[in-house]
């Protein structure tokens, strides 16, 4: 007799719970939608705060970033550096600019022509060769390298932009570098994504607004769910409804956010392999997966196809891998499943292959951080200002080795 009532407050309170579940899933997926159609989640700028465009007051959410993005006005894909652009923004309170020129540089103005009697290097990269939070042009990479050879007979011209894998940089210099006749091109390929950002291809970002962001759809096509089922099954048919919500996209953005940002550099011996192929540690371990094994023979196509374009044009390629922050605060090389000479041991192959100029950064600024300078921003993977003071040095000191003026 006792049963059936207890049975029913049960019941009622189970059901109280489930619709109390329903109603906070739904308020998260409205709130989700909302969220998707007024913020941008970038990639390249995330931390930066309080900016101002051009002289006027721009976004300053923490995870928002400036619009300095457009499509490509050429229409074959990737995307370019918006021109004309002074952006002033805070990070790791600090006031850092970024000027881009009439030309989409992030660099000072510049003519097409060529000055008489001199030579052109020019620079292509992702964000560590854009400068990305160099206090100003003169402190970033690519600027230190300028001012060093100041007086000398090479013109120095930044052509990085963020984001970019060996495709987009490929592409830029059939569209643009060329028109500046260069006779030198260095690319400043980065380990921690460069195999992954041209595995990705041209459509790997989404340009709204000034603000690229992840094509959430492309990279579904492209890299592989750990867990796979049978097409047409019931889990499958579930994971492609809960696909369709805002809140899966919003999460799915947050987390590839999360795995991008590198915490504070390790403790001795921590060098932590991921298994996620966004992660900059997933391009370190040993053995090698099959898909970054693919994708390291799609980027060495890649600059096989921009050194045959460049050597037929009487331009000659260097190459200088930048390091990521766990290979140079790594204790140890190499363990059991991991190597910190890995990627880059691969673009050194190709390299020495094509008699190619080729520095890896990673042995000299593992051995300047035993000194104790931080070279990276606090929370953030890209180098601060003594850390593109260090490269800048670097790379100039073996370029000028190297070049013949």
């Amino acid at each position: 007799m006792l049963r059936g009532p207890r049975t029913r407050a049960w019941v009622y309170q189970l059901g109280c719970l489930a619709l109390s579940v329903a109603i906070s899933l739904l308020c998260v997926e409205i709130f989700a939608r909302l969220y998707e159609g007024s913020a941008d989640n970038s990639l390249v700028f995330q931390n930066a705060s309080q900016v101002e465009i051009n002289g006027q007051p721009g976004q300053s959410s923490q995870v928002t970033s400036p619009p300095v993005f457009q499509t490509n006005p050429h229409g074959t894909g990737s995307y370019r550096l918006r021109p004309n652009l002074d952006v002033k923004s805070r990070m790791a309170r600090r006031e850092v600019t970024l000027h881009i020129n009439s030309f989409g540089m992030p660099w000072s103005e510049t003519t097409i022509e060529k000055p008489a009697g001199m030579q052109r290097i020019a620079f292509v990269g992702d964000s560590f060769t854009m400068g990305l939070w160099a206090t100003t042009r003169e402190s970033s990479l690519v600027g230190t390298f300028a001012t060093l050879g100041s007086n000398g007979p090479f013109e120095t011209l930044n052509f990085g932009v963020g984001g970019y894998g060996l495709d987009d940089d490929d592409l830029l210099i059939r569209e643009e570098v060329m028109r500046f006749s260069p006779d030198y091109v260095v690319l400043i390929f980065f380990n921690g994504n460069d195999f992954r950002d041209t595995y990705l291809g041209l459509d790997k970002y989404v340009i709204t607004d000034g603000v690229a962001a992840w094509n959430e759809e492309h990279l579904a096509q492209v890299i592989p769910y750990t867990i796979t089922r049978a097409k047409g099954s019931p889990w499958a048919s579930a994971r492609g409804l809960l696909r369709d919500t805002a809140t899966y996209r919003m999460l799915s953005v947050l987390k590839r956010q999360m795995e991008l940002r590198l915490s504070p550099p390790p403790p001795p011996g921590e060098f932590v392999v991921s298994s996620s192929f966004l992660s900059f540690t997933y391009w370190s371990q040993v053995p090698y997966p099959d898909l970054a094994g693919k994708a390291v023979d799609v980027s060495l196509e890649r600059l096989e196809r921009m050194h045959e374009f460049l050597s037929a044009r009487n331009v000659r390629l260097f190459i200088a891998a930048m390091p990521f922050r766990e290979q140079v605060y790594a204790a140890s090389e190499h363990d059991y499943n991991y190597d910190i000479n890995l990627p880059q041991a691969y673009v050194a192959q190709f390299a020495s292959a094509h008699d190619i100029p080729y520095l890896d950064l990673l042995p000299p600024l593992r051995e300047y951080v035993k000194h104790g300078e931080s070279i990276y921003v606090d929370g953030d993977p890209h180098l601060n200002d003594a850390g593109h003071r260090i490269a800048g040095e670097l790379v100039y000191s073996w370029f000028t080795a190297v070049a013949s003026p």
